[in-house]
């Protein structure tokens, strides 16, 4: 157990040191003699200059652990500083602090392929990124606006691309439905499969001007690409919508 009356939040481990997020500063339990294993009598406790952390778990990128502060409004880096020598607490989200003005961190995840990248929800349901790649100095926030509220997420990690998966609530005819859906690939070569759109569907199969299995969009406008080529956009009625030229 830890010297502290602070609860531990996550549990990681950097530079063969496991490191504890707690509501208080981080910790840090290794072996006190250098190149010998960690045993119940061989050890050494010891509270690292930070802040307290929220209860979500942090992530490793590389020698760093990114966390989300106590109180949920900004993103942390327990890292090594190469100038003082020693493991220090620093907030990477300074200069996008705007984010967080009305609402409060509730998940994050990393994706590291193609490029590191920490995605977060928000409470009111809003989708934001943080570019990571520290040994770039690329620290860079965006936002990601979409029809519907981000209720969670998480990076399932694959060859060549990580997938982001999301659960959205969408006002779909005049109800909420919670929509599990991924987020298509970044990188595309086929132009038939660049579509970037909200909770969208995919038809690949025999050429026909009737898509069918849309009875989730019933009343929506849908925005359509057809072979690659932009149709004029439709309401959906009984799940489906009729091309006026057959599409694979």
């Amino acid at each position: 157990f830890l010297p502290t009356g602070n609860e531990i939040m996550w549990v990681d481990t950097v530079d063969k040191t496991i490191v504890f997020g707690t509501t208080g500063a981080p910790w840090t339990l290794q072996s006190n003699k250098v190149g010998t294993v960690l045993t119940p009598t061989n050890f050494t406790i010891d509270e690292q200059s930070g802040i307290g952390s929220a209860d979500i778990q942090g992530v490793k990128i590389d020698n760093a652990i990114i966390f989300v502060d106590f109180v949920q409004k900004k993103i942390m880096e327990y890292g090594f500083n190469a100038n003082l020598q020693k493991y220090l607490t620093n907030e990477i989200t300074v200069l996008a602090e705007h984010f967080t003005a009305t609402s409060t961190v509730t998940w994050l995840s990393y994706q590291k392929n193609p490029e590191s990248i920490i995605w977060f929800g928000m409470t009111d349901g809003t989708l934001h990124s943080f570019t990571y790649q520290r040994d770039q100095n690329v620290l860079a926030y965006a936002p990601h606006p979409t029809d519907g509220t981000v209720r969670s997420g998480s990076v399932i990690p694959s060859t060549g691309e990580d997938e982001i998966w999301l659960s959205v609530e969408r006002d779909i005819s005049g109800g909420t439905t919670t929509c599990i859906e991924r987020m298509t690939a970044r990188r595309v070569t086929d132009e038939d499969d660049a579509h970037h759109v909200d909770c969208g569907v995919i038809y690949d199969s025999t050429a026909t001007t009737t898509i069918t299995g849309l009875d989730h969009l019933d009343g929506e406008t849908v925005a359509i690409l057809a072979d690659g080529e932009v149709a004029t956009p439709q309401v959906v009625a009984s799940g489906q919508i009729t091309l006026s030229t057959a599409a694979s």
